[in-house]
């Protein structure tokens, strides 16, 4: 039997012959190529490991020991007595005192006018 690619010129030899040039001059097939020996990069071509950055400056002190002060406190202001809530007081002082209905809205009332 002889090899697809040593057939004569009236067979599909060369056809295969150079189909198969083609698949083994591409470029691509000559990275799926392994052939023997090291597999070392040209050395023209590697780059070196560039120096490692210089660590970076300090951060300036900002109201360091010396003139550090207390941090600012929030305001807090004093509780505001609105009529509501006088008028919520007087409710509980009258019935507190054992006042209700009619009588203790009268009471809360001017109570907490004033």
């Amino acid at each position: 039997m002889v090899p697809i690619w040593e057939r004569g010129p009236g067979g599909s030899g060369a056809s295969v012959g150079l189909m198969l040039t083609v698949v083994l001059l591409d470029p691509a097939s000559a990275q799926i190529l392994n052939l023997p020996g090291p597999n070392l990069p040209n050395p023209d071509m590697r780059s070196p490991i560039p120096a490692p950055l210089p660590p970076p400056p300090r951060p300036p002190i900002i109201n360091g020991p010396t003139l550090q002060v207390p941090p600012p406190r929030v305001y807090t202001s004093p509780r505001i007595n609105s009529f509501g809530d006088q008028l919520s007081i007087c409710s509980h002082e009258g019935a507190a005192q054992g006042l209700h209905g009619r009588k203790l809205k009268r009471y809360a009332q001017e109570c907490a006018d004033r």
